[in-house]
């Protein structure tokens, strides 16, 4: 039996969202992240006369498990038994169908294969990575990441410019609003298939690594939190406009638009939605001042789906 612990991705947006009439070379999406201890996913896998899997989200589980199975060389192939103890919902921006996949993937691969897979193997045998490479990278040695985006000639190819740390002392709080609005799937897929403004597109993009290289990775190296979530807020509404004409705004509902805007109105520079949302994330000096932060959210009457205070 193999056990696996993953943590939450955190994903503030790509850098480039490729369309029909930009520039030769450009790279496609990129983007910027970083990996949470919490909320976790935990768990295990054996091998088994028969294949199941039991526990939340364990349906893609025994799916990512045969896969992964079924690339290995015909003398390593085993039925598995998956079971998962704890996972976050899917589809709420914290990259939990890649992470789960990759646990699934890493503890299948090394029962049955005896070694360690690669990254890039990782991604191969799970099915992920398609745009970001983020939750890959993150998934392996974790941190916080700036992706240089894919090469549009090697699809799956990554460039991480960098890989930097989070400090000890901060924390980031995680808030999902009732009644707030998923975005997967179709919804998704649509939303990256609409023709763009080849040269707006490239000034946000421009933007985008402008804030990126100049304010967040500079502003986190010195452990800047008001500079650093200034520029993190920045980027993250700025990488959200690109979808404006699907979500309707930067943020995937006003439920989200509206706890954001009360967050900032709190002195909480470092604030957004992660990935497609509903998960909002707003960066903290410490636990103390996130707790007391979630405090004065409940006083106000926010009512939440989820609430999480985390290391990075």
């Amino acid at each position: 039996m193999i056990r696996v612990v993953a943590g939450s991705r955190l994903h503030f947006g790509l850098l480039h969202v490729p369309t029909v009439g930009e520039p030769v070379g450009l790279r496609h999406f990129g983007g910027l992240g970083m990996m949470l201890r919490e909320p976790a996913i935990a768990l295990t896998v054996e091998i088994a006369d028969a294949w199941s899997a039991t526990g939340p989200s364990a349906d893609r589980a025994l799916t990512v498990s045969r896969r992964v199975v079924e690339q290995l060389p015909l003398e390593q192939r085993r039925p598995l038994k998956i079971a998962v103890e704890t996972c976050p919902p899917e589809h709420v921006g914290l990259g939990v169908g890649t992470q789960l996949a990759l646990a699934v993937a890493d503890a299948a691969y090394r029962l049955l294969g005896g070694a360690s897979p690669s990254p890039d193997e990782l991604a191969r045998l799970a099915g992920r990575g398609e745009r970001s490479r983020i939750g890959v990278e993150g998934y392996a040695r974790g941190g916080f990441l700036l992706d240089g985006g894919q090469n549009p000639d090697r699809p799956g190819s990554s460039a991480i410019l960098h890989r930097g740390s989070f400090p000890e002392s901060w924390r980031v709080l995680l808030l999902r609003p009732r009644s707030a609005e998923r975005w997967h799937g179709d919804r998704e897929r649509l939303a990256f298939a609409r023709p763009r403004d080849p040269i707006a597109n490239l000034h946000t993009t421009e933007r985008l690594c402008r804030l990126a290289i100049l304010g967040i990775l500079p502003a986190l190296h010195d452990a800047d939190l008001p500079n650093f979530g200034e520029s993190l807020h920045e980027f993250n509404r700025s990488a959200g406009e690109a979808f404006a004409g699907d979500q309707g705004g930067p943020y995937c509902g006003a439920a989200v638009a509206e706890l954001i805007r009360w967050l900032r109105a709190e002195g909480v520079a470092g604030a957004g939605q992660s990935s497609w949302g509903p998960t909002v994330f707003a960066m903290m000096a410490s636990r103390e001042a996130a707790e007391n932060l979630l405090q004065q959210a409940e006083t106000a009457g926010w009512e939440f789906e989820s609430k999480t205070i985390t290391p990075g």
